[in-house]
């Protein structure tokens, strides 16, 4: 559900007295009164508290940003508001380099608000479009930006260097809005402390990242110092592919998570990215190949966690995969409890010629993997019904329930299941 609007005041500036010659005190008639704000500036720079913009009705030139006359575009209600001040968005499709700003911009207030209208009603961010139409474009958050009740669409080609439609690079605020057909949704880069509050995620796309038909929801953009993110009811979904959260560098806090249908839920960082922290608590996921994936660092001095609290995994699996649920590579941990896998299948043959192994679970060499208080149902494998450990792998299992966990053969158990 998305949220509904409390009553917006616009605002005006408090006014001197009028100004009166001593000929119109005479007179008995009083001349025209000037009008200045506080600061002695003329009355049309930025005092509003609360402006208006509509894609179809409003006017830069006209306009006044009043409800009943708003501007046009979001670039020009910026330029009339204050620190902490809100652009009211009203139901409409909003394009072009006006409307897609830098709210970053030191010419841009901070702490600014940009969220949909509806005259009373419950805001559906579908209806308050910000669509990029196909070309690469970027709305890039400012310090204190909250958006709020939008959509962004539209961004289509991204590369894996990309920021996303969304950027953001300092602490900022997104809630009740909705990505899609995005080759990137949302990167977070520089520093950059995000909350994500009733966000959706539509990972499809008709030309994605690469070129190809799916995208990413989430980037931690890895060129960059680490990030974090606090999601609250966050959604992705898919048809079959993308990736809902790359985490190359930084930490993620997850509570109530929904997924289905895609790639990977979270891909964690390898290779020459930095180390990772994820706590994924509440959440729910149904048809993804694989839910937690890292391939591990051979950096030594590199090292990622990822914790997952009271999760259901149902349907995880692809051709050859290993360990569909949960995937640990080297100098990776991962922690599961109170939490119930079932019907995850790794049986089918990849373009390799290999089977999957662990029904559930992947534990390399110089990987660790706890896993607690699990009901482990109906999982199948080439080689481990339910896990398979490498040699060198640290597992621990404590009060487990599994049945009609089923494979060929169990070559490398794990202790515990």
């Amino acid at each position: 559900a998305f949220f509904n609007e409390t009553t917006l005041l616009q605002l005006t500036p408090v006014v001197q007295p009028p100004i009166m010659s001593i000929l119109s005190i005479i007179s008995g008639i009083f001349l025209a009164a000037v009008v200045v704000t506080n600061a002695g500036e003329p009355a049309d720079a930025k005092v509003a508290s609360a402006v208006f913009i509509s894609s179809t009705l409003g006017s830069d030139t006209e306009g006044d940003g009043s409800v009943e006359s708003p501007y046009l575009t979001l670039a020009f209600a910026l330029s009339k508001i204050e620190d902490f001040g809100a652009v009211n968005v009203m139901e409409g499709v909003y394009t072009g380099s006006k409307n897609f700003v830098d709210l970053s911009s030191t010419s841009i207030p901070k702490n600014v608000t940009v969220q949909g209208f509806s005259g009373g009603r419950t805001v559906e961010p579908t209806q308050h479009e910000f669509n990029a139409l196909g070309d690469y474009a970027t709305f890039r958050l400012g310090r204190g930006t909250t958006i709020k009740g939008l959509s962004f669409t539209g961004v289509r080609k991204q590369t894996v260097a990309s920021f996303g439609i969304v950027w953001a690079p300092f602490e900022s605020s997104i809630h009740d809005c909705k990505f899609s057909d995005n080759g990137k949704s949302l990167g977070v880069t520089s520093n950059g402390i995000v909350k994500l509050v009733n966000v959706d995620f539509d990972l499809s796309c008709k030309e994605g990242k690469d070129g190809v038909s799916f995208g990413t929801g989430i980037d931690f953009v890895y060129s960059s110092g680490p990030s974090t993110i606090h999601a609250s009811n966050v959604a992705f979904t898919g048809k079959g592919k993308g990736t809902a959260i790359n985490l190359n560098l930084g930490t993620l806090r997850a509570d109530g998570v929904r997924v289905r249908d895609v790639t990977t839920f979270l891909n964690g960082g390898s290779a020459s990215y930095g180390d990772f922290e994820a706590l994924v608590e509440n959440g729910d996921f149904v048809n993804a190949n694989r839910v937690f994936y890292s391939y591990g660092f051979s950096d030594g001095k590199k090292s990622g966690r990822a914790t997952f609290r009271h999760v259901t995994v149902e349907h995880a699996g692809c051709d050859g995969c290993d360990g569909p649920a949960f995937h640990a590579g080297p100098r990776i941990t991962v922690a599961v409890s109170d939490s119930s896998i079932k019907n995850c299948n790794t049986t089918g043959i990849d373009s390799y010629r290999r089977g999957g192994k662990g029904g559930a679970l992947f534990c390399d060499d110089s990987a660790t993997m706890n896993i607690e208080g699990t009901t482990f149902t109906d999982n199948v494998a080439i080689d481990g019904p339910i896990g398979y450990c490498g040699t060198a792998c640290g597992f621990l299992a404590t009060r487990i329930e599994a049945s009609g966990n089923t494979a060929e053969s169990n070559t490398h158990p794990c202790k515990g299941l």
